[in-house]
């Protein structure tokens, strides 16, 4: 499980390098929705092998998410990821 401020400091960082759009990939230079995720699990050292989607993989890689009861909470360029309790039998 990867804290959710590790994360967001990660894709933080694949962002900085601008990487192009390329459908399927996961790297600095090159990566599309789900690879700028796995790149930011992978920097933290999960393997994000399997990861399909952004809500799947914040779904079962993150913790510490805070839940969200109201649009109030959030503020110009928050990144909202739907997610869920973890469950470690579900691995």
């Amino acid at each position: 499980m990867v804290n959710v401020k590790t994360y967001v400091a990660n894709v933080n960082s694949v962002y900085k390098h601008q990487p192009k759009y390329v459908l399927g990939h996961d790297s600095f230079e090159e990566c599309d929705c789900i690879g700028m995720c796995k790149r930011a699990l992978k920097m933290a050292g999960n393997s994000a092998t399997g990861l399909s989607g952004t809500n799947y993989a914040a779904r079962y890689t993150l913790k510490n998410f805070r839940k969200i009861t109201s649009v109030k909470q959030l503020k110009l360029g928050d990144v909202v990821l739907k997610g869920r309790p973890y469950d470690p039998k579900e691995e």
